[in-house]
């Protein structure tokens, strides 16, 4: 009986491991904001190396940019002056994303 408890204890302790790495790889990774390289005031023109990471980050962007503002465009989404509470606020943008998906599906 003692080996089961310690092998739900290296279970245990494995899965907590894993949780911290996927947690760290959420909020230090993914919450990262790319933006392209301005020229500073004074500054002649950017580097290459600056140039092809301001296209790369472009490249990226704009297809989302396009899609919401496609969704906007098509639903409207943004206007919710009248919800009251999270869970109308809720049903309003999956009531709207919903549209936004048959419209693609039926529409286009």
């Amino acid at each position: 009986m003692d080996w089961q408890a310690k092998r739900i204890h290296l279970y245990v302790s494995i899965c907590q491991q894993d949780h911290q790495k996927h947690l760290w790889f959420y909020t230090e990774r993914l919450s990262h904001n790319d933006t392209p390289v301005k020229r500073k005031r004074g500054q002649e023109s950017l580097t290459d190396a600056e140039k092809d990471f301001s296209r790369a980050v472009s490249r990226m962007r704009q297809p989302i940019e396009a899609l919401f503002s496609w969704i906007e465009q098509k639903t409207n989404i943004s206007m919710a002056s009248r919800v009251r509470s999270y869970d109308g606020l809720l049903v309003h943008v999956f009531g709207r994303l919903t549209a936004a998906c048959f419209l693609l599906a039926f529409y286009s």
